[in-house]
């Protein structure tokens, strides 16, 4: 009799046990079909988005390349523009020392062709007033009163 009671309480050990597992399987094949439900409704979501990142990375990739090739010609831009400024500065420096050695060539024509004979007529004017003077004394000069 002991026999049967402990088989019979084993039997329904087990198959409360049974019972457990076949309410959790049915638990978690609920919980499955949940997530293929979210996983289903965000796959669109993830394709979406995909779509998008793909877009995204070749929109930088064209960005990209544009902002090399426009880099590179504003570089040469900027390299020819360098050197025609070069240019110019050279040529204003030549133009500028020309005008400066001929102003300075000017300046010496006008001190050789005026200033000299000028100082030299002045001279020669001291000179013949003071050889007048000698020569013509006519006594103590007065200043005649204004």
């Amino acid at each position: 009799m002991i026999l049967v009671v402990v088989t019979t309480v084993s039997v329904a050990m087990q198959l409360g046990i049974l019972v457990a597992v076949v309410y959790s399987l049915r638990r978690l094949r609920a919980k499955i079909k949940e997530i293929e439900a979210i996983m289903r409704s965000h796959a669109s979501m993830i394709g979406e988005i995909a779509t998008d990142v793909r877009e995204t990375v070749r929109s930088i990739r064209s960005v990209t390349d544009n902002v090399v090739e426009l880099s590179g010609r504003i570089k040469s831009t900027v390299d020819e523009t360098a050197e025609v400024y070069g240019r110019q500065l050279r040529r204003v420096d030549r133009v500028i020392g020309d005008v400066a050695a001929r102003v300075d060539r000017i300046g010496h024509c006008v001190e050789d062709g005026v200033i000299r004979p000028v100082r030299e007529i002045q001279s020669i004017s001291a000179a013949l007033r003071s050889a007048l003077s000698v020569f013509f004394r006519r006594g103590p000069r007065r200043r005649k009163p204004c």
